[in-house]
């Protein structure tokens, strides 16, 4: 997978992959660093901007997979309940 190369991702990142299984990039790119170097890879029934940070913070994301971006580093930005 050259996603997991091209941006530096480890084997034992967290990614929150909001995007529906059957769209390439959630399907192969986000659930693809899980099935082919382990990564964890957080899925969501239904996305929710609403819910966005709060899952993340939740479930420790490391990345998040977005349309056409992959953030890596985002511990950086978890929102916790003190926060809202």
């Amino acid at each position: 997978m050259g996603a997991h190369y091209f941006v530096g991702l480890s084997n034992d990142e967290v990614i929150y992959d909001p995007l529906p299984l059957y769209h390439t990039s959630g399907g192969i790119v986000g659930v693809g660093q899980g099935l082919i170097h382990g990564c964890t890879v957080v899925l969501r029934r239904k996305f929710s901007a609403s819910a966005f940070f709060q899952d993340c913070g939740k479930y420790k994301c490391t990345v998040s997979q977005e349309p056409f971006v992959v953030t890596p580093n985002f511990q950086s930005l978890y929102i916790t309940s003190e926060d809202l």
